[in-house]
């Protein structure tokens, strides 16, 4: 009896401590999946065109995976010719951010 007490216990902080620590990739998964989407798109014409779009773009891109360029993210910045980031908005006054030069994931 005491070791299913023991393992219920475990079981509901483990389930708790889930919840409670969502990784960015649960919370954010239908953004995350928006600006992957971008990503590919943009790095298609990148190979293309032999550099990134410029902002103006970018909306073209995003209309031809059914994003329309009227919602707020995902974002795009042109950083230069060759390098660019993708980011959304998180918590307030946070975003998760692609960067194309280490093709990583960052908070800002």
């Amino acid at each position: 009896m005491l070791k299913k007490i023991i393992l219920l216990g475990v079981l509901l902080i483990t389930i708790s401590l889930t919840f409670y620590l969502k990784p960015d990739y649960l919370i954010y998964q239908s953004e995350m999946d928006k600006s992957k989407n971008l990503i590919k798109v943009i790095e298609k014409f990148k190979v293309q065109f032999n550099r990134v779009p410029d902002n103006s773009e970018v909306y073209g891109l995003m209309k031809k995976i059914g994003l329309s360029p009227d919602e707020s993210c995902p974002c795009y910045y042109k950083e230069n010719e060759s390098t660019y980031t993708v980011y959304f908005g998180s918590v307030l006054g946070n975003s998760i951010a692609y960067n194309s030069v280490t093709r990583r994931w960052v908070d800002l």
